[in-house]
């Protein structure tokens, strides 16, 4: 098996466990990830691929979430834009 292999199948193992596992398996507290508008993978400004990547979706499941619920009376084009300026580009 090849090191790449092996490192996949590991993180792969690392992702399923639960934080109090995880300590003690690796030693180490797991790294969460941060809600940031990645540089690769943008169309309009990221705010989608970086709220994918931080929940575990692929960015085109919220896009494609975001654009049915436009069709929603609410406001939000205007959280898009919100969300624009507060998260912090990669």
């Amino acid at each position: 098996m090849s090191e790449g292999a092996t490192l996949r199948r590991l993180t792969t193992e690392e992702d399923r466990l639960a934080p109090e596992q995880m300590e003690i398996v690796t030693g180490s507290r797991p790294r969460r990830k941060s809600l940031v508008r990645p540089r690769d993978n943008r169309w309009i400004a990221g705010v989608c691929s970086g709220l994918g990547y931080r929940f575990g979706l692929p960015p085109t499941v919220v896009r494609l979430l975001f654009v049915l619920s436009c069709l929603l009376p609410g406001p939000q084009v205007l959280v898009y834009i919100l969300l624009w300026i507060i998260m912090p580009g990669e």
